[in-house]
């Protein structure tokens, strides 16, 4: 009985089940069927249009009808989605007794958990198949029976899940090739599509399918399947129509949860599935609670539904039963492969015979391994060699091998240093052929290994003790024998061990191979370097099928041919490198004292180059590196600009006929900022962490005017300079090397930007590069002991520094150009260098024939577009000679360019006879015949030279008409081209017919002509030129005229007739219109503005007169009114009677503020236009003020000696200065006494002397007089022992300080012994309230003074005199000083500065705001706007009532535009000028005081010369004084007040915070 048959094709396997005794049955049942019954017509189906959301029914499952859903609509068709979870199975068996076969035996961890490759799974097998119970054949060879699966979940029993579907059904569902992803296993072994990425685990299914592109995968072939990551994803975005059914339930109604057919990638086991609740898990693929939901593409193309709309509860039911010739097809267990043969040609090969040091077990004893040139631009002699050979690839995987080569190799050519030296390399792929595929196999040809962790593949040598000396001992010397170019003998023998030095015989190898490279046939992850020349190692390695390889290669080649260090190793923490090592390393340094002590010092501050801690080292250490970015550092990086200088001085070493000089992509920045010059100053450069590079590249990126940030430069840029800095290495050991700078501003046109003078915006610099005078010492060819050399020996850091002129004329879209040239004028870098488009150059190896040379690949080498491609192929390739080369000198374009190179075999040439063919085409004239040669020529050159035996060339013509038509024939000359042995010579006739002259007419009179007139148009052609001048027209002749106005003005227009003339085949009639404008209208000259200057007068006083005198320049009568305000504006006043001068005295009998304006109306009788025109003058603000008196009374109160009079003072002072004063005019001081009786009682009274307060206009001086009582006497008895004694005590004066403003004090007693409580009354006057009240003994010690709830104070007396005094505020100031007390923190701005209590209340009143989160800037010059916006501020912020300003330098949008307003209207500030406020200027203490002032209302003041640089004429004079006397300046020092110095911010906010106190 058969069960299952399994085709192996190149397509897939296909799976048939058929059991003969059903199938004779069935047939049999069918037979007795047609014999009994008539036979009945099926109804003819329909084809459906499935739509996201259908429903069909289509199989069963245990006797079950099967629901299923289209989820998705994709290339493949209708994505199916069973609609119930059919129950819960594993996925796939542990391993069984099958473990050496399939996936299971990739991994020992699948022995105890199964596997998570779909290909073979369990589950594939048995949703695939269509078997009788017990009868599924399972891919991998491991059934899913009891004890290898969980408990109970067993299905090797079962029948196939297709068992239940009829072949139409089948046949209903489509076989697609997908994308499955793989995991650990398989894509370390090779089995993989193309490089990639692991998945990332995501839980979530918004984002489950993340990476999904990217990921290591397959193509597999299938019919019915699990939903991958991708399907799932897609099937939650189409929620929308679908909800939530990527949620799944059991045919009981119950949420399950169902697996999906996308691993674990990073493990070996696991498998993904859709828990209840929609999030993705993982777990072991042999557990057996996990659902199963299958998925199928339905074959539209011939699905037939005979019943059925799709809806849940009528889903459509039909199949495929038309479909021609369908079965159960899917891909096998395994990948497909070959044969186990080669794959390639092994024409050229080298032969290796290995004992048991390098193969062990003899499977390698006798290795044949073909030899393919990838790459190959000259001799070997003069290029750097390239041996790269494969790791984990078999016979059969070698075109693998090559293509992996070749993709690698191409992805390192595009990073810098290797892409400049692309056409420098020679690449040769040696195919070490293992005997299996994979890496970490147990029988590849290195034996590499890699752990875990380090992620370094290397040669182990767990097998074989010399397996690392493989390649220098063994394949190197024979390729240098049989392929390379030198042909040196081989004559060492690898199985013998040199007695004394063992590598010796073998250091010539690494002269001739540069770098021996093994790339290993995985997608893992990894790469290594062994470079010990010494020790006969020098071999670096990468995998090949990882979404990094090109990086790691590239990388790792940095580390073997570039000889640079890994810029991310630590050695394992705090590290200090010796300065020997230092020396030694190319890019890594010990940072000993500062930046520009480092070795790349002079390139510090040049493009990404700075000083970066390891990024593994802790604080303590002193290594750095370069840059923070820098692919020797971290991933998807290029190498930074130190690494790309050390490689291309190594590589210079390397190869023969070099450049006598290595140019750095130059750069230009803003030349500004801290990091302009580390040179001047390097403080910006001594954060080496993450966070001080960042700082930098982003200052970097800001000043940036090349590359990418070209278009950054702008006009605006006039004044600034700029920097244009490259870094100059001279790689002759010889001669100095010359070059110079040059750098100019373009425009977008093309042309160069001059200034407003004409003058060129250029300028250039000339450098002399240095000799490299440690050239022979630095990693010559072969060195194997590297001691160190100076890091800038030949090396030059080039800056050229221009200010671009103020006077520049540039424009939008300029740029900054530059070229850096040699000596001879050739062009080494320029502005477009950074950003050069590269296209791929491909040089193919071809006989004679054009067939390729054996065992070559084309070459792939990027070309920078728009150069030359001049290479020198090598003389001999394989020993075939070359001939010729085709391409070569031609200019790369943006398709790039192909180059063939020619060889011939000289040992086996057979005779080759060419023959020759013409071709012209079909377009010919009809009196020539095509060319035709029978001859055979011996060689290309011969054939080529037939062409000149023939009669056509280039000067070869012919008038034989075409379609009827006359004209001329020529022949564009041969052009030879060589297909195999046939020269053909192409060649084209051109037909020319000849023209028949017509003639055009054209009209024009120019762009000056009147509006309204329309220029004649006539679109005719003519036969003759008379003709067409006879077309002239009429309506326009030298009578014709307009009166429309021209530029507003009126007039008439005269027009001049047409004149006639030939151009061409064109009559071009030309008129042109005259203009004359009528007499001009003249208007009266408007008046010179007039600036009134305001005043302050005393009632009485005779004012000066306001001087109103206006100019104008056309003789006209001037004529004047004055007008009379009470509002501050020169719009709104009442026309003073008789007031028609141009002077006018204003009126000061009474007290007040008045607003005075004249408006001068200039009369010009003769004037044609405006006969009159006026100006108004500038407002004058007078403030009249009464005259103030001040007063003087005494106050003593009612306790005082009964011969003491209170003194009186009836006079008027002119100040309080000399009201204070009068104190001294009357008796009683400190020292006054009285000996009057005080209720009968003797003793002394004393006077504590006056104490001044000041209350309006009334100065008060107020006392207390105290009495103290004489002294009882006391009676003592003697003591009965004798002696004698007595007791008394002292007191001491208590004095009231006559400093105190504001309030009065007064004490109780006046005098006191020690240890007395004193009481101290204190009263404010009328606006003030008390601050504090001080007690100081007469050692000027403060005594404690505490308050009582009576509002007294008291104290306790002292043993020595006190003086008490109190410090009164006014109300407002009290505020203040509450408010202060919530302290705000500024970090320039600290408690003991004479202005932070200012800035305090400021902040808290928002006059203003600080300047930063925790900074005032107190230092910082304020502008007027900021003035008056502050003023403002303090005032309320205000609504001014004007609404117009006329300043024209005050946008109405401007934050300050209202505060100006309100000053205008206040009478704070008139401007800079009648049409100017000059916001942006700064603001002088002379005009600070000055707002204040007005804005204080201009209050009476006399003015005294306080300070000895403030003129009494000075239009702050008044303000100066107001201001000191009102505590609000004290002026500068040594008697200075310096009125035009400009006011900080400190300044301005002291002053204000004083007139508020």
């Amino acid at each position: 009985m058969i069960l299952l048959q399994i085709y192996y094709t190149k397509e897939g396997v296909k799976m048939k089940n058929k059991q003969i005794n059903r199938t004779l049955s069935l047939l049999l049942s069918v037979v007795m069927v047609l014999s009994l019954c008539p036979l009945i017509a099926k109804a003819e189906g329909t084809k459906p249009n499935i739509k996201i959301g259908d429903y069909i029914k289509l199989g069963t499952y245990e006797n079950e009808p099967i629901l299923w859903r289209c989820v998705d609509i994709d290339d493949n068709g209708p994505l199916m989605l069973m609609d119930k979870v059919l129950g819960s199975m594993p996925y796939d068996a542990k391993t069984s007794e099958n473990s050496a076969t399939r996936s299971h035996s990739r991994n020992s961890f699948r022995s105890s958990y199964g596997s998570n490759h779909w290909r073979d799974s369990n589950m594939r097998s048995w949703l695939n198949s269509d078997a009788d119970a017990g009868k599924v054949d399972w891919l991998c060879g491991n059934p899913p029976k009891s004890d290898y699966v969980g408990y109970g979940s067993e299905y090797d029993k079962k029948a196939g899940f297709l068992n239940g579907f009829s072949k139409a059904e089948i046949a209903a569902i489509k076989t697609v090739t997908q994308r499955s992803i793989v995991s650990h296993p398989e894509y370390s072994a090779g089995y993989i599509a193309g490089p990639g990425a692991d998945l990332p685990y995501n839980t979530d299914i918004a984002s489950v399918a993340y990476g999904f592109e990217k990921a290591y995968y397959e193509n597999i072939i299938d019919k019915v399947f699990l939903p991958d990551v991708k399907q799932l994803n897609t099937i939650y975005n189409n929620s929308n129509i679908l909800g939530n059914y990527y949620l799944a339930k059991n045919k009981d109604g119950i949420r399950w949860s169902y697996w999906l057919r996308t691993p674990i990638t990073d493990c070996n086991h696991d498998m993904r599935y859709v828990e209840t609740d929609g999030n993705i898990y993982r777990v072991a693929p042999y557990f057996g609670h996990i659902g199963v939901r299958p998925a199928f593409y339905l074959d539209t193309d011939y699905y037939i539904v005979s019943e059925g709309n799709g809806e849940v509860n009528s889903p459509y039911v039909g199949d495929a039963a038309d479909k021609p010739g369908d079965d159960i097809s899917i891909s096998g267990p395994d990948e497909e492969g070959g044969d186990g043969d080669w794959d390639i040609d092994t024409d050229q090969s080298i032969q290796l015979n290995l004992g048991p040091w390098y193969s062990s077990d003899g499977e390698y004893a006798n290795s044949t391994i073909p030899v393919q040139v990838i790459q190959k631009t000259r001799s070997d002699l003069e290029n750097m060699v390239i041996v790269i050979c494969g790791e984990g690839y078999t016979k059969d995987q070698q075109q693998k091998f090559i293509n992996d080569v070749k993709r690698i190799w191409a992805g390192v050519l595009k990073h810098e240093p290797y892409r400049s030296m692309a056409d420098r390399f020679n690449v040769y792929a040696l195919c070490t052929a293992s005997k299996t595929s994979g890496f970490a196999s147990e029988n590849t040809f290195f034996d590499i290994t890699m752990s875990t962790t380090s992620r370094s593949p290397m040669i182990s040598l767990y097998k074989s003790v010399l397996k690392n000396q493989i390649l220098t001992r063994c394949i190197g010397p024979a390729f240098i024998e049989k392929i390379h170019d030198a042909h040196i003998k081989e004559k060492t023998n690898p199985n013998e061990i040199t007695i004394g030095d063992e590598y010796a015989p073998y250091y010539y190898v690494n002269e001739y191979i540069s770098q021996f490279v093994v790339l290993v046939n995985s997608g893992q992850y990894g790469g290594a370097s062994m470079n010990n020349l010494d020790v006969g190692l020098h071999y670096v390695t990468a995998t090949v099928d990882n979404i990094q390889s090109e990086y790691t290669l590239a990388h790792e080649l940095g580390h073997g041919l570039l000889h640079l260090g890994d810029e991310y190793n630590a050695y394992g923490g705090a590290y200090t490198m010796p300065e020997q090592q230092d020396k030694q390393s190319l890019n890594i340094a010990g940072l000993r004292e500062s930046p520009i002590t480092i070795k790349w010092k002079d390139m510090l501050g040049f493009r990404k180059t700075y000083t970066c801690r390891d990024s593994n080292t802790s604080n303590s250490s002193n290594m750095v590196n370069s840059s923070w970015q820098c692919m020797m550092r971290t991933q998807n990086q290029e190498l930074c600009d130190v690494c790309q200088l050390q490689g291309f001085k190594v590589m210079s070493q390397l190869i023969k006929d070099t450049d006598d000089i290595y140019i750095a992509i130059p750069e230009v920045k803003l030349y500004t900022g801290n990091y302009k010059n580390p040179f001047e100053d390097y403080s910006a450069y001594t954060e080496a962490e993450y966070y001080g590079y960042l700082a930098y590249a982003s200052d970097r990126a800001q000043r940036l005017l090349s590359g990418t940030s070209k278009n950054k430069f702008t006009k605006d840029m006039k004044g600034q300079e700029v920097e244009l800095r490259t870094i100059a290495q001279n790689l002759s050991g010889i001669e100095e090397q010359e070059i110079t700078l040059q750098l100019w501003v373009e425009h977008e046109d093309g042309t160069r930007a001059v200034t407003e003078n004409g003058e060129e915006i250029l300028k250039e610099q000339t450098f002399t590069v240095p000799v490299w005078d440690e050239k022979e010492n630095f990693y010559i060819k072969g060195m194997r002991n590297y001691s160190g050399t100076e890091f800038d020996s030949g090396l030059m850091n080039c800056s050229l520094i221009y200010k671009i002129p103020e006077n520049a004329d540039l424009k939008d879209g300029d740029t900054i150009k530059f070229s850096v040239i040699d000596k001879m004028g050739k062009t080494l870098a320029d502005d477009n260098t950074e950003t050069q488009n590269y296209a791929n150059v491909t040089i193919s190896y071809q006989l004679e024939d054009s067939n390729a040379v054996p065992n070559t690949q084309t070459a792939v080498i990027p070309v920078p577009i728009g150069t030359k491609m001049d290479i020198e192929p090598p003389e001999e390739l394989y020993g075939y000679k070359f001939v010729k080369a085709e391409g070569l000198g031609k200019i790369v374009g943006d398709d790039g360019l192909n180059i063939i190179c020619y060889y011939e075999d000289p040992s086996g040439k057979l005779p080759v006879e060419y023959k020759v063919e013409y071709d012209w085409g079909t377009d010919y004239p009809t009196d020539t015949t095509l060319p035709t040669d029978n001859t055979k020529y011996d060689s290309i050159e011969n054939a080529k030279e037939a062409v000149k035996n023939q009669k056509y060339d280039e000067n070869s013509t012919s008038t034989v008409k075409k379609n009827d038509k006359d004209g001329t024939w020529t022949f564009s000359g041969w052009t030879a081209t060589v297909e195999g042995t046939t020269v053909k010579f192409t060649g084209a006739w051109t037909f020319t017919a000849t023209p028949i002259i017509t003639y055009t007419v054209t009209y024009d009179w120019g762009t000056d002509f009147p509006t309204g007139e329309m220029l004649p148009v006539d679109s005719k052609t003519y036969k003759s030129e008379e003709e067409a001048k006879a077309a002239m027209d009429g309506k326009y002749t030298s009578l014709s005229t307009s009166t429309a106005e021209k530029d507003g003005k009126s007039g008439t227009w005269k027009f001049s007739g047409w004149i006639a003339t030939l151009i061409g085949t064109t009559v071009k009639f030309n008129g042109m219109w005259t203009f004359t404008p009528d007499a001009p209208v003249v208007d009266a000259d408007t008046p010179t503005n007039i600036k009134l200057v305001s005043d302050e007068y005393k009632i009485g006083d005779k004012a000066t007169a306001l001087d109103g005198k206006a100019t104008v320049s056309d003789n006209g009568v001037l004529s004047y009114q004055w007008y009379k305000s009470d509002k501050a504006d020169n719009f709104n006043g009442t026309a003073i009677d008789g007031q028609n001068g141009e002077t006018f005295v204003p009126d000061t009998s009474k007290e007040g503020t008045y607003y005075y304006y004249v408006i001068a109306t200039n009369t010009k009788a003769d004037a044609t236009g405006k006969k009159t025109a006026s100006v108004t003058s500038s407002m004058a603000i007078i403030n009249v003020k009464e005259f103030v008196k001040y007063t003087v009374v005494y106050d003593w109160g009612s306790d005082y000696p009964t011969d003491v009079t209170v003194p009186k003072d009836d006079t008027k002072y002119e100040n309080i200065e000399k009201a204070k004063e009068a104190v001294k005019n009357q008796k009683y001081d400190e020292n006054s006494t009285s000996t009057a009786e005080k209720n009968s009682k003797s003793g002394k009274w004393s006077f504590s002397g006056w104490t001044t307060a000041v209350e309006g206009t009334t100065v008060k001086f107020t006392s207390v007089w105290t009495f103290t009582e004489n002294a009882i006497p006391v009676v003592t008895r003697k003591p009965s022992s004798g002696g004698s004694g007595g007791s008394g005590s002292s007191t001491y004066n208590i004095k009231v300080s006559p400093e105190i403003t504001n309030g009065s004090l007064s004490v109780n007693p006046s005098r006191a012994s020690n240890g007395k409580k004193v009481s101290v009354i204190v009263k404010p006057n009328n606006g003030y309230v008390l601050n504090s009240v001080i007690v100081k003994d007469s050692n000027d010690k403060e005594i404690a003074v505490t308050k009582q709830s009576d509002g007294t104070y008291t104290f306790i007396m002292p043993s020595s005199n006190v003086t008490v005094s109190a410090k009164f505020d006014t109300e407002i100031a009290k505020d203040v000083v509450t408010e202060i007390e919530k302290s705000i923190e500024f970090k320039d701005v600290k408690k003991g500065d004479w202005y932070f209590d200012a800035v305090q209340w400021a902040v808290k009143n928002n006059i203003t705001e600080g300047s930063g989160e925790d900074t005032f800037s107190p230092d910082v010059i304020c502008t007027r706007t900021q003035m008056v916006t502050f003023l403002w501020r303090v005032a309320g912020s205000p609504e001014p009532k004007i609404t117009k300003c006329d300043f024209s330098d005050v946008d109405n949008s401007a934050y300050y535009y209202k505060a100006v307003l309100w000053a205008v209207e206040k009478g704070v500030t008139v401007g800079t000028s009648d049409t100017t406020f000059s916001p942006n200027e700064n603001v002088t203490r002379g005009q600070t005081v000055a707002f204040l002032y007005r804005e204080a209302g201009s209050p009476f003041e006399t003015g005294e010369d306080v300070f000895n640089d403030v003129n009494s004429n000075g239009y702050y004079f008044k303000a100066v004084s107001w201001a000191t006397k009102n505590g609000i300046t004290v002026g500068t020092g040594n008697g200075k007040f310096e009125p035009d110095m400009d006011c900080n911010r400190a300044q301005i906010v002291a002053m204000l915070y004083r007139t508020q106190r």
